[in-house]
């Protein structure tokens, strides 16, 4: 797919835990790509696997998971 086919990409900012970081990066690292192409494939590949089947329910620990 050359530059001129691939769609826009959104800009987004998120925060986590510095240590999920870490071995994040050392994985894109490691395989040649960047931190960023990681998120970007691992959420799509996580909304295929969820496809608006309803099948995915959201359960954290608020305090653990969004640091208040």
């Amino acid at each position: 797919m050359s530059t001129a086919d691939t769609p826009p990409l959104r800009r987004v900012t998120l925060s986590v835990d510095a240590d999920d970081y870490e071995r994040f990066d050392r994985i894109a690292k490691r395989t040649g790509v960047s931190a960023s192409w990681l998120v970007r494939k691992a959420m799509r590949e996580f909304l295929e696997r969820h496809a608006d089947d309803g099948s995915f329910e959201v359960r954290f620990d608020v305090k653990k998971d969004i640091g208040e």
